[in-house]
């Protein structure tokens, strides 16, 4: 593999984690919301 292909890799690697922790946090928001409104 070439140094630009892994760089890429890397940013992709990079984005995908926080958009994880983003999708993790929503959910756990949504969860928080229905177990208060029950």
């Amino acid at each position: 593999m070439d140094e630009e292909t892994k760089i890429l890799l890397r940013n992709i690697a990079h984005h995908l984690k926080w958009v994880i922790i983003l999708l993790l946090g929503i959910l756990a928001l949504l969860v928080t919301e229905r177990a208060g409104g029950l």
